[in-house]
């Protein structure tokens, strides 16, 4: 999801991290890397831990999964950081009302490029939103 927003919204601050610990430190799969970069997009990403001090860093907090959800609306300090949480795909025309994005991480190189297309086309979707908003 990094590397479509880093190269959709050049310039603006983002970050990228996980709900739990795993993998801190660590790059993005080969699988993800390649698909991304066939594609086109500069994959860079170092894995770390979602911090509840996002919510003041950030106006916009996007989440992969149900699982996400739960975690930060968990760990959300207000109302005004309820109200940053979202799922990626609420800006997929496609999703027909499926928010979860699922998690390629054991999956084959063509699941990978499924999860390509609904990122890649939410964050689309997301920018264009924006730009009309602007």
């Amino acid at each position: 999801m990094e590397a479509a927003i880093r190269h959709y919204f050049p310039g603006i601050d983002h970050g990228s991290s996980g709900t739990g610990n795993w993998h801190v430190g660590e790059g993005a799969s080969r699988e993800a890397v390649a698909t991304w970069e066939d594609r086109g997009y500069r994959h860079e990403h170092r894995a770390q831990q979602f911090h509840p001090k996002f919510f003041a860093e950030y106006d916009l907090i996007l989440v992969a999964d149900s699982g996400h959800m739960e975690t930060l609306r968990g760990l959300a300090p207000n109302a005004e950081a309820l109200g940053k949480i979202h799922f990626l795909r609420e800006f997929d025309l496609e999703a027909n009302g499926e928010l979860d994005l699922a998690d390629p991480y054991y999956g084959s190189r063509k699941d990978y490029e499924d999860v390509f297309d609904i990122i890649e086309r939410s964050v689309i979707e997301l920018h264009r939103q924006l730009s009309t908003e602007i």
